[in-house]
């Protein structure tokens, strides 16, 4: 069983004319969706906000408050890069509350949801990175205090989750994976190979940083000789997979270099390993940055929904943005993860 959130308001979340991060981003998409006819046979269940004692579940009080009144104040940055237009809080909590009910379902029904987040950079007491409310740590927390015991999450976004990161840093029912550009060529500086927990959390944080000019060989790669066999020995109860599409060749924000075909097969490739191993999951995307979002996402929801890419090809046009390719990347892939054997050894049979 397969269901997608949405809500037209999810536009809400919008930095505003210039800004790289556009909330009609969200309804392009659909519209996109319904006229290809691939959200046929899906539910599409109309997304909700997340309450507030939602919101506390991660967030303290206090920095709630503050959103609203930067909201309701107007020109407060919450960190230097993010701040609250009007509208952006009734947008992040939309994505919290489909987050949350998002995971509920696959919980009880088993199966697969699709819903729109990711906003992994956001911290208990501050907001960052494009991020007002952490969606991914709210969800998987308000899982674990239903009784959900293992949570993995699996974070394939460009960006280093730092936020979700550090929220479970110390905690070994939280097993974070997130794979990544280099945090020292991209913000948020944050997703070393030493970096792997914390006390009774230490192993269950896991980095894979990549060098600029990644592409598809080196995700795969990674994928079958570190992420799918830790995977393995976790034995999560549910997954939880955020990130979009900013590790495209064409996304303007960073310097990966995936393919349309290659981002296909990453979502097919954790489709496969997820039914396989009767594992639930939810995906959330909003990254991706740049003139070809939809394009990107739509290979990535191709992949993830185990659509044909026959089908892909003839909806959306194949062309794509070029970038020279380094011949020594996967070289520098296959020593991160040596590296990453060397720090993680002792906790999984990688």
């Amino acid at each position: 069983m397969e269901r997608i959130y949405y809500h037209p308001d999810l536009a809400l979340y919008d930095f505003g004319e210039w800004h790289p991060f556009r909330g009609k981003r969200f309804n392009d998409f659909m519209s996109f969706l319904e006229k290809s006819g691939w959200v046929k046979g899906y539910d599409v269940i109309e997304a909700r906000e997340a309450s507030n004692d939602e919101l506390r579940t991660v967030h303290t009080e206090n920095y709630i408050n503050f959103v609203h009144y930067a909201e309701e104040k107007g020109n407060i940055f919450l960190s230097p890069d993010t701040y609250v237009l009007p509208g952006m809080v009734r947008g992040c909590k939309l994505m919290v509350g489909s987050a949350i009910d998002g995971v509920r379902f696959v919980w009880e029904e088993g199966g697969h949801a699709l819903a729109f987040g990711g906003l992994h950079h956001a911290y208990p007491d501050h907001g960052e990175g494009f991020c007002l409310f952490n969606d991914v740590a709210i969800s998987a927390k308000v899982a674990m205090l239903s009784g959900i015991k293992r949570v993995l999450n699996l974070d394939t976004d460009a960006h280093h989750g730092n936020g979700t990161m550090d929220i479970f840093y110390d905690s070994p029912q939280f097993l974070y994976i997130s794979i990544h550009q280099d945090p020292s060529t991209l913000y948020p500086g944050r997703g070393f190979v030493h970096e792997i927990g914390r006390g009774d959390g230490e192993g269950y944080t896991v980095n894979i940083p990549l060098s600029p000019g990644a592409s598809d060989g080196d995700y795969m790669f990674v994928l079958d000789t570190i992420i799918f066999p830790i995977i393995d020995e976790f034995k999560p109860d549910i997954c939880i997979r955020n990130g979009g599409t900013d590790m495209y060749v064409g996304d303007t924000l960073t310097e990966l270099s995936m393919s349309l075909e290659g981002i296909y097969t990453l979502g097919m490739k954790i489709r496969e390993y997820m039914i396989k191993n009767k594992i639930p999951w939810v995906d959330l995307i909003a990254s991706g940055y740049g003139n070809e979002i939809i394009k990107s996402w739509g290979f990535l929801f191709a992949g993830l929904f185990g659509l044909d890419m026959d089908d892909v090809v003839r909806i959306i046009d194949v062309s794509q943005s070029k970038r020279e390719l380094s011949p020594d990347v996967l070289k520098s892939t296959k020593d991160t993860v040596r590296l990453i054997r060397k720090s993680l050894g002792e906790y999984w049979n990688i």
